[in-house]
């Protein structure tokens, strides 16, 4: 099934690589402010204690800030994540605060950093850690479609670092970017 799941993506990629060969001199130089939404389809699960995933929606406000003139960025944001144990329907609700460096190779890009997520509670769970810390490696596909309004297709993996139940999630995010002046 996995096999089958990374041909698919391979094969998407290198479409996507050829159908928007314009990105590079479309990309938004001028621009060192950029914000947009995006929402995420997740597989999650604690791996430690159930070992088969669920999907979750989630959703939330990025921001990127450019480096100078440079190919690098720190992206960041606020996203509203769910994450469920595979055992009934166990689910916690976290505030996720993501800190990435962002890095443009032609026409894909790269982010990895650190996150932070804030445990608010659902459902009458009770959470061993309010508060979670993890990492976070996206591979990004932006395609301009109008002046400074773009749209982004990001592959993206995240594992918590601290906490009892640790969390690995992978997913695919689109979302929608403005570009400030």
């Amino acid at each position: 099934m996995f096999n089958i799941l990374l041909r698919k993506t391979k094969l998407l990629l290198l479409i996507l690589l050829f159908y928007c060969r314009e990105i590079h001199s479309q990309d938004q130089d001028s621009s060192k402010f950029i914000i947009g939404i995006k929402g995420l389809n997740e597989m999650t699960g604690a791996t430690a204690l159930v070992p088969d995933k669920q999907k979750v929606y989630n959703y939330g406000l990025l921001t990127i800030y450019r480096l100078g003139k440079s190919k690098s960025s720190i992206e960041s944001g606020v996203y509203l994540i769910k994450r469920k144990i595979g055992i009934g329907d166990y689910s916690f609700n976290f505030v996720h605060f993501p800190i990435k460096y962002k890095i443009n190779f032609y026409i894909f890009y790269f982010s990895g950093g650190l996150y932070l997520d804030r445990y608010f509670g659902h459902n009458n769970n009770k959470f061993d850690s309010e508060t979670n810390y993890g990492f976070a490696l996206s591979l990004w596909l932006e395609k301009n479609i109008y002046k400074r309004v773009g749209i982004l297709l990001e592959l993206e993996s995240t594992s918590n670092l601290t906490g009892q139940e640790k969390f690995a999630n992978y997913g695919i995010a689109l979302g929608i970017k403005y570009a400030l002046k």
